[in-house]
Formats: C-alpha cells, sequence, structure tokens
C-alpha cells in the first residue's frame, strides 16, 4: 500500500497489516476504530535492493509518497549512509522519456532532479548529496547524509502530551524556538538560491543530538522561476495557493513555517475543523480565519502572537514577503521590541456606518414590525446553531495511553464534519476516552459534538469534565457556559462557568465575553457594549467579540440600535471565523433594518446553500419570508402613500398661487374724518 505526502484520509487497505497492527485492532473492540486501524496501520515492507558492490541495504528509516528511505552502509568509505529509492523500482525508467509514474519526465527523472537540486544547496542545515546512481534494474537511487536525531514531529507530539518518547524527543520552548531559527536561517538560504522547499512539516525537520537541525525531503522543491505548477501539498501545512494549484513564491515556506511556529508555541494546529481531502480542506481554510495564540490562551506576548499570525495569513500578499522578514521580526518580538506585524494589526480598521434608509414616518412604523420578526429570527438561529467557534485545541497532560487514544480521537474530528458521520465520530470519542478517561482533549471535541447534536446536558458534563482536568482549557469552560445559558436557558449555571474561568485568570478574556453574553441575555446592552469594548482593547481577535457587538446593535428594543453598524459587525467576525449560517442570518436581519433587502436576501440564499440542521432551513426560510413581506409591504405602501403625499404637495401649491390674486380682499382706502367746527360762545367785542 503506497503512503501519499498531501494523506488527507486513510486509503484502502492493501493487503494484511503487520501483527502488532492486528495485536491492536484486536485490542479496540470497536467496529468503526478497528475499520480505522485496519486501514491505517498496514505498511510495506521494506524491500531488498540490489544497490551494486558498493552499497549495502541494512534496514529501512522511512518512506513517502513516491520513495523509500532506506538505511545502508558504504563499503567503499566504511561509513553509514541513507539510500533513498523508488517505491516501483520499474516506475519510470528511461528518464525524460519514459512514461512512468510521477510525471511527464516519470518517478525516476523526478527523482534524479531532486538529487541534483539538494546537491546544489551547500548549508549545514541540508544533509548532503553522495552519490547518485542505478541499481541492477537500472531505477536510480540516491545515496546522502544518514542524519541521527528525533524529528520534530516526534518532539511536538510528546510536548502536546499525544505520545510518550524517551528523553531524547524532549525539548524546551528555548531549544524548540532556537531550533526554529535555524531551520529558517536554513530556507532563507535556499531561497536566496531560487529554490523553494514546498513541503516544510515537522515530519522533515531533524533535530540532532548536538544542536544540528536538518531539513529533509527536497521532493517537492522547484525553482522560483519554473514555470510549472502542481497542485498538492501536506494540509495543515500547505499554503492555500499551493493546494489550489497556483504558483508559488517564497510566501509560501513564510506560511509553512509560520504554521510551525504556531504549533510550536500553542501545543496545537493552527486549524481545528475536521475535513476529508483537500478540496474540502481548501474550502474551509478559505472561508475560516485562524484564532489567535492568546485566544487559545498560549501565554505569548502580543507582539509575538502578531508575528505568528502575519506569517500564516490566508492570502499571501498579507504575508512576510520573504523568510528573512519573517525572522527579523520574529527576533525582534523575542527581545520584546515593537514589530512590524503589530503596528500593521493594531492600526484602526476604519469600520464605516452604513446609512440607514430614511422612510416617511408611516412606512417606518410599518416596516419597524416586519423587520423586527426578522431580526427575532436572526436572533433565534444564532441561540440554535451557533458553533464552537471558541474551542480550541489546547494541550492536555501528558498520559501513558494518549498515543492510542489519539488514533480513534482524530479519526473523529475527520467524520464528524458531516452530519452523516456524526455517530461514527461519537462512537470514537467515546472509544477515546475510554482508552484515556483524562483526555481533557477529546472530551471537549466529545461535548462539543454532542451540543452540535441536540444532546446539550452531555455536552455541559463532557465540557465541564475537559475543564476540570485541564483548567488551562478556558474555552471549554466558555463554551460551557454558553451551552448553559442558550441551550439550558440557566444564566445562574452559565455565571458560575463563566466565574470558573476568572479562577484561572480574573482578567481572562473568555470571563468578560461570557458577562457580556449574560448582560445581552438579560437586555444590559450598555453593560454589555462596557465589557465587549474592555476586551477590545486587549484582542479584537475573538470573533465572538463581534458577535456579541453585533447582536446589540442589531436588537431594535435597544437604545444602541443601529443595522448598519451590526452588519459591519457580523461580517467582521465572519471575516474571523469564517462564513456560517448564523452569522449570514443574523447580518441579513441587520441589512433588511438598514433597508438593503437585494443585500439581505443574498445572506440568506448563502446561508441555505451551507449544510445544516433541518430546524435551521426552517427558520432561515421563515426569516426570507418575512423580509420579502416587509419589502414588499414597503414598496405598496411606498406607492399607495407617496402618489397621494405628491398629489397634496400639488394641490397646496396650487392654493398658495392663487392666495394673493383671489382670496385676499384689499381693504377700502382710508376716509379722512371730518373736521369738527367750533361750539359757538359768547361774543367779544373788538
Amino acid at each position: 500500500m503506497g503512503e501519499s505526502e498531501g494523506h488527507s484520509g486513510p486509503a484502502p487497505a492493501g493487503g494484511e497489516g503487520p501483527p502488532s497492527a492486528s495485536a491492536r485492532i484486536a485490542e479496540a473492540d470497536d467496529k468503526v476504530l478497528a475499520a480505522y486501524l485496519a486501514e491505517g496501520l498496514a505498511e510495506d515492507s521494506p524491500e531488498e535492493r540490489d544497490l551494486g558492490a558498493r552499497y549495502d541495504v541494512t534496514g529501512r528509516l522511512g518512506s513517502g509518497g513516491q520513495g523509500i528511505v532506506l538505511e545502508g552502509r558504504d563499503g567503499l568509505l566504511d561509513r553509514e549512509v541513507a539510500v533513498k529509492v523508488l517505491r516501483n523500482p520499474g516506475a519510470g525508467i528511461g528518464g525524460a522519456g519514459g512514461a512512468g509514474a510521477g510525471g511527464a519526465g516519470g518517478a525516476a527523472e523526478l527523482l534524479r532532479a531532486e538529487a541534483r537540486l539538494t546537491g546544489s544547496l551547500e548549508h549545514p542545515g541540508v544533509p548532503p548529496v553522495y552519490d547518485l546512481a542505478e541499481d541492477a534494474s537500472g531505477s536510480p537511487f540516491v545515496v546522502m547524509r544518514k542524519v541521527e536525531g528525533v524529528s520534530l514531529e516526534a518532539v511536538l507530539q510528546v510536548r502536546e502530551g499525544a505520545a510518550t518518547s524517551p528523553s531524547p524527543a524532549e525539548r524546551s520552548l528555548r531549544q524548540l524556538i532556537s531550533a526554529f531559527l535555524q531551520m529558517g536561517q536554513t530556507v532563507a538560504y535556499a531561497h536566496s538560491l531560487g529554490v523553494l522547499h514546498l513541503d516544510l512539516k515537522p515530519a522533515n525537520i531533524k533535530l540532532g543530538r548536538w544542536g544540528e537541525v536538518f531539513v529533509l525531503d527536497w521532493g517537492f522543491a522547484a525553482r522560483k522561476d519554473d514555470k510549472r505548477t502542481f497542485r498538492g501539498g501536506t494540509p495543515i501545512y500547505a499554503s492555500p495557493e499551493q493546494i489550489r494549484g497556483a504558483r508559488c513564491d517564497e510566501r509560501a515556506d513564510v506560511y509553512a513555517l509560520g504554521v510551525i511556529l504556531y504549533r510550536i508555541l500553542g501545543r496545537c494546529n493552527h486549524v481545528d475543523f475536521p475535513y476529508d481531502g483537500l478540496d474540502e480542506y481548501l474550502h474551509m481554510l478559505e472561508s475560516t480565519f485562524p484564532k489567535g495564540l492568546r485566544s487559545r490562551g498560549a501565554g505569548v506576548s502580543r507582539e509575538l502572537d502578531a508575528v505568528v499570525m502575519k506569517a500564516i495569513a490566508r492570502r499571501r500578499d498579507d504575508r512576510y514577503a520573504s523568510v528573512g522578514e519573517f525572522l527579523s521580526d520574529l527576533e525582534r518580538a523575542l527581545e520584546d521590541q515593537s514589530v512590524a506585524a503589530l503596528a500593521e494589526g493594531a492600526s484602526s480598521r476604519a469600520r464605516r456606518l452604513l446609512g440607514r434608509l430614511a422612510l416617511p414616518a408611516a412606512l417606518a412604523v410599518a416596516v419597524f414590525v416586519a423587520l423586527a420578526g426578522s431580526w427575532f429570527l436572526a436572533y433565534r438561529i444564532g441561540r440554535l446553531g451557533r458553533p464552537d467557534i471558541l474551542l480550541a485545541q489546547e494541550p492536555g497532560p501528558a498520559n501513558p495511553r494518549r498515543a492510542r487514544a489519539r488514533l480513534p480521537f482524530e479519526r473523529a474530528l475527520v467524520l464528524a464534519g458531516s452530519a452523516a458521520g456524526r455517530a461514527d465520530a461519537l462512537a470514537l470519542l467515546d472509544r477515546a476516552v475510554e482508552i484515556d478517561p483524562g483526555f481533557a482533549e477529546a472530551l471537549a471535541a466529545r461535548g462539543r459534538l454532542k451540543r452540535i447534536s441536540g444532546d446539550a446536558a452531555g455536552a455541559l458534563d463532557d465540557l465541564r469534565a475537559s475543564s476540570r482536568l485541564d483548567p488551562s482549557r478556558t474555552s471549554s469552560r466558555y463554551m460551557a457556559g454558553l451551552t448553559a445559558l442558550t441551550e439550558m436557558n440557566d444564566p445562574a449555571a452559565a455565571r458560575a462557568d463563566f466565574d470558573a474561568i476568572g479562577e484561572v485568570g480574573p482578567s481572562d478574556d473568555l470571563r468578560r465575553l461570557g458577562l457580556a453574553r449574560l448582560a445581552l441575555d438579560r437586555g444590559d446592552a450598555d453593560e454589555a457594549l462596557r465589557l465587549s469594548e474592555q476586551v477590545a482593547r486587549d484582542s479584537a481577535s475573538y470573533s465572538e467579540l463581534w458577535r456579541i457587538r453585533g447582536s446589540v446593535h442589531a436588537d431594535p428594543r435597544s437604545d444602541c440600535f443601529d443595522p448598519g453598524l451590526a452588519a459591519s459587525e457580523f461580517a467582521e467576525a465572519m471575516r474571523l471565523e469564517g462564513r456560517s449560517r448564523e452569522l449570514l442570518s443574523a447580518r441579513a436581519g441587520a441589512l433588511a433594518a438598514a433597508g438593503r433587502t437585494d443585500e439581505a436576501l443574498a445572506d440568506i440564499a448563502a446561508a441555505r446553500r451551507l449544510p445544516g440542521e433541518a430546524r435551521l432551513d426552517r427558520a432561515l426560510a421563515r426569516q426570507e419570508w418575512a423580509i420579502r413581506f416587509a419589502a414588499r409591504f414597503a414598496e405598496s405602501v411606498a406607492a399607495d402613500l407617496i402618489p397621494r403625499a405628491r398629489s397634496a404637495a400639488a394641490s397646496a401649491a396650487r392654493l398658495l398661487r392663487m392666495v394673493p390674486e383671489a382670496t385676499v380682499e384689499r381693504a377700502p382706502p382710508a376716509r379722512p374724518e371730518p373736521e369738527l367746527e367750533p361750539e359757538p360762545g359768547p361774543e367779544v367785542s373788538p
């Protein structure tokens, strides 16, 4: 059975697995888990290859999509070496003119090209190529330095509690940061020669016993001026443009390095959504926004968080232009100096207030009643279907059973992405918790899935148990409080959960967001805004923050009612966490209240195209009816009132023009007062 570099789901089984796989399947009596183990654990046995008189094969070191790396011995120079051979010795023999697997030139020519390209990189962080030769069948093989040490993947699994390992796999955070800087310098050197790696991931980084850091597996590497493109890579680490099949540049490797650094600092991946295949992964990746390290409880500075988030920006134009710029900003963040990434992120993003449509008073009152119903439906949709956006996959304590429990856990994350797979996902999570009852991450995931499935009481039990096992999992406690408030209608229990977050850190942002939710629930808009503003001063990267603010401004009962601003805030929430049915519905209600009916109906149509529960479909249908009814009512009222108003205005104007001529009586001219004759008096003699 071949393995895939871009593995996004289990491949069909191809024969019996090794005895260890059978033993583990027998131990895991769950049928779904047994099928998964049978798919995933079968491996190819090392093949015997005749490499000529000089090289002897002594074992197997690893394998990839097209090749197998064997352990060998160079008899001429008496040293141990690593030998990379084709998985299928007959694939593509004949060089560029062959028609074998691996592209137009065949797998054989690809291996030769990899050897030549790697051989051109003379750097301490790149294992040197010793020889390029052909075996007895004419298939090429590459002889390289055998690198001693442990992979970064093994180190991170120990650090995350996903596996137990002897002490050589343990590294402090300071050692890991130092190793990261070294691997970054190696990649920067390759870029200076025009070479892109395009498959950077922890499994391809080897840490030596004496501080060496090697960047391995340059099989996907390409020259920057190469106009050919390919679609693929390893999900989680490959950049969106690489998975899409677009041409790549240095920023694709910057993205992969940023994802590795995110995992080093946060002890978790930057994405926590399930997916099945590259297409679904790309869709989810481009419709979501990564959560900041600080929002996941990682104890990093704002500067360091900003540097990492800039490196893993979805749009490559938003990333660092080169690895050198990335490393320089990272070193400044580690020294508590100002960084370019934070300056960009902290610059205020102008939030444009959307003007409200001025309506005549009589029309506004009528439309308000219909739109209030639309807002209420949007609010109910948010309560019914709000996703668990803050539930991060944070690390749990190390446990000897963790490695076994992680197999069903990781498979469950894939199955949980569709409604049809949720029952199997729950069965796998039950099995993971049965294997390792202290697996806080599995309990949190099961609680999230139960909440989506409508089992609010079961979700509360699992989320609270997860936070009790690992009190630093404040996101689990927040989600428990949100479930108690929105699903159980129990504000007192929700307040207890939010207060429990304060026991970990009194100034925790999630606690303030929880209190803002409670204020919003009891109709105290001013308090909800005050608390949300406190959170925004520390970090504006919580999508829940913008949900709360949007809900306050979208509520027609509130003195803060401003549907245009609410639409902008819901849009910001979608930018941070991706488009969802409840956010599209909420923004549609705000847009409709702002008089932007066409945009509101477009949001409803987009929400109905997304998968979801049937109850949400019904709620969306009612909301669409309310918006259309309001629009028709407004049109009919306007069609009736406006002509009447115009007619009345015209009549008034005519009357006003007639007033000076016909309706004002002119006053008659004033007549002079008669003169009074003097009364006769006694005569006076002269």
